[in-house]
Parts: C-alpha cells; structure tokens; sequence
C-alpha cells in the first residue's frame, strides 16, 4: 500500500531543493556564465552558417528590469542577428563604388531572443531537484546527474536549433532558407511545441524518469518497505 509519508517526504524534499537552487544559482552567478557560456557556444555554432549567413550572438541590453528580485536581475535574454552575407558584400561594393560620400554600410537583419534563464536555467534545476530528492542510493542520484545534464544540454540545442531554422527560413528578403513547404510547415509546428513553457517541464520529467528510476522503485512509497528511506541500498 502507498505510503503518502514518504510520498510527502519526496515533493517536500523536491521543493526545498528547487527553492535553494533559485537561490544559489543567482546568488553564485551561475546564472550569469551559463548565459555567457550559452553565447560563446552557439556563436561558435552558428557565426558561419552554411558560409551563406553571418549569425550573431549577443547579450541583450535592457534599461530597466519588470521584476524585482531579492538576489537575482532578469536580464538573462540573448539576441540572435542574422545577416546575409551576400547582402553584406552588396552593401560594401556600393559604399565602395560611392566613397568618400558614404564611409558606413546599412545591411538589414533578422532577429529573435532567447531567455536563458526560463530557456536552460529552470528545466536543468527542476532535473536537479528531481534527481535528488529521488529516495535511490547515492552513486545512483550521481550518475543520473551526469546523464541527466548530457540530456536536458542537448534537448535545449535541440530546441534552440529548431527556433533558429524556423527563423532562417521565415524572412525571405535574407534569401537564406532552403526548406520547402512541407518542411518549413514541419518546422513551425516543432517550434510551437517546444515553446511551450509546459511541454519542456514534461520533457524533463521524462528525462528524470528514465536517467534515474529503474524497475522495483516504486517499491520504496510503500508501506512497510526500508527502501524508502533516501540514502537505502540498493
């Protein structure tokens, strides 16, 4: 029979955990290198798109923040710019043709933004929390950290990559894309999907269960059964 104590012990550990990582996380600046190790990492991806794009990755600047935060500033939102290289050497032959009256170039640009901190931050600490607060041995919750990390990091390249084709293939003045119909509509419904707040705390969860939860687990929320206990054997 399910033991509800142990059940309330496991979400009470859960939200502690979950509490003290939207604590730690601001408070040691981890939130902040993320954001910057986040930038450095797609600009390395994507700066050179298929050699047709020049992609750019940068923190957006914000005069005043919506929220108030004890110990955190929202200000975790990269802006992505995408620029046709072909409409940037265009644009540098006709200042060129047209010196010394025009010194300066005007190429258009696509954007979006990326929230780190709703984007990377709060799926990877609610893992974390799931991950800990699971009554299984120690080496166990370790490892399950370990593949837990590889998992949610390349769901949220996954994600961001589908943002960023959809955007590519969407402005046809950049004269970018190279989908067709059928894959662009493909794409546009997998990134509606995927922005959904919701749908990535689904995704996570089904990460925690099958990085961390083996066969005969549930035995520990029952009545009765030692296994229950956070630090039980195996």
């Amino acid at each position: 029979m399910l033991d509800f104590k142990k059940v309330l012990l496991f979400f009470g550990v859960f939200l502690l955990i979950f509490g003290f990582l939207n604590f730690i996380v601001p408070y040691a600046g981890l939130d902040k290198l993320y954001h910057k190790q986040f930038i450095k990492i797609n600009n390395y991806l994507y700066k050179d798109y298929k050699g047709t794009a020049d992609v750019r990755f940068e923190t957006k600047k914000i005069k005043t923040n919506k929220y108030n935060h004890p110990f955190k500033r929202f200000n975790d939102r990269v802006l992505v710019k995408i620029l046709s290289k072909k409409q940037i050497e265009m644009a540098t032959q006709k200042a060129l043709r047209a010196r010394p009256k025009q010194t300066q170039i005007n190429v258009n640009h696509a954007e979006f933004e990326v929230d780190t901190w709703q984007y990377g931050w709060i799926p990877l600490m609610l893992l974390v929390s799931l991950i800990l607060a699971t009554p299984v041995p120690i080496p166990r919750r370790l490892f399950a950290l370990f593949l837990g990390f590889l998992a949610i990091t390349g769901y949220t390249l996954f994600r961001f990559w589908v943002r960023f084709v959809v955007d590519i293939n969407r402005h046809g003045w950049l004269e970018l894309g190279t989908q067709g119909p059928f894959m662009k509509k493909t794409f546009v419904y997998m990134n509606t999907f995927f922005l959904y707040m919701g749908i990535s705390l689904v995704i996570t969860v089904f990460i925690w269960l099958i990085v961390t939860v083996r066969k005969g687990d549930h035995l520990r929320f029952l009545k009765g059964s030692d296994e229950g206990r956070v630090t039980g054997g195996e």
